[in-house]
Formats: structure tokens, C-alpha cells, sequence
């Protein structure tokens, strides 16, 4: 079996849909996805590429087979290189030329909405005590991600 990664999103807060209007919901999503096939590298490919990229400087050389290369397609060139020559390259369809990222196995996305209010118990209401609350939906200074207007910026509550 495939071994699955998850993803969450950031939270976002929204009117409560409770009908006393007590509180907040939460909402977030989480989404899982299968990995990207990609192939780890052994101590010895590590060592090969750190020491041919030592060389790197070949490819500023007119007469060199790498002329032109920047240091992205060299450094593919150099994982390949090394990989075929331990033996350990799996096969083509792990080499970065054919790499898509956006050709994945598509996952799961679940999206979750959840009341948030405070209760307290019958026997602290008394004058000395207070319950606390959760301040409505309208009044939040931050609601969600980049603020209540997407602009980064912190809703005042009180002018000062």
C-alpha cells in the first residue's frame, strides 16, 4: 500500500450557523495526496554529485560538452550521470527531464466546519463571576487568513 501525505489549510473563522448565534465556526480544510515518485540517493551518489559539481565551472567552457547549461539542467546532468554509474538510477520515468508535477494521483479533500462558543457551568453564576464569550463573527479583529479584508491589516475594534 501507498504511503499518503496530508495536507491543512489555513482556518478561517465564519458566522455561527447555530440558531443563538453564540460563537464562531472554524472552518479548515485537509487534503491528502499520494507522493511523487522520486528516487532517494545513497550516500555514494551524494558524494559523486557533490564532487562533479565541484567541477561545474566546465560549463563556461566554449570546448566543453556543457557549454551553455545552467546550473539546474547541470546539476539534473550530474544526478543522472552519477546514478547510472552506481547502478542506481531506476529508471527514466525518475530522471527530471520527464518530471510533471501537476501529473499526480489526486487525493482527498474533506472540508471541516466546527462550532467554537464558550459554556460555563450553572454554579459559577453568581454577581462575582463572569462567563467568557466568544465574540461574534462581525467583531473579530482577525478572521482569517491576510484579515478581515484581505489586505494584512488588523480590524479595529475600538477608535482610539
Amino acid at each position: 500500500m501507498e504511503e499518503e501525505y496530508n495536507d491543512t489549510s489555513t482556518g478561517t473563522l465564519a458566522p455561527s450557523l447555530s440558531k443563538d448565534k453564540s460563537g464562531v465556526d472554524l472552518l479548515y480544510a485537509t487534503f491528502w495526496f499520494y507522493p511523487s515518485d522520486t528516487q532517494g540517493l545513497l550516500p555514494e551518489d551524494k558524494e559523486c554529485i557533490q564532487s562533479r559539481l565541484k567541477q561545474e565551472k566546465e560549463r563556461f567552457d566554449p570546448t566543453n560538452a556543457f557549454y551553455g547549461m545552467d546550473h539546474d539542467a547541470y546539476k539534473d546532468m550530474v544526478t543522472e550521470e552519477c546514478l547510472k554509474k552506481s547502478g542506481h538510477l531506476k529508471n527514466q520515468k525518475n530522471s527530471k527531464k520527464g518530471y510533471n508535477p501537476f501529473n499526480r494521483q489526486m487525493g482527498q479533500m474533506t472540508v471541516y466546519r466546527t462550532h467554537i462558543n464558550c459554556a460555563c457551568p450553572l454554579i459559577n453564576k453568581t454577581p462575582h463571576h463572569k462567563c467568557a464569550q466568544i465574540l461574534p463573527f462581525d467583531e473579530q479583529m482577525w478572521p482569517s487568513y491576510m484579515g478581515y479584508y484581505g489586505n494584512s491589516v488588523a480590524k479595529q475594534r475600538h477608535i482610539l
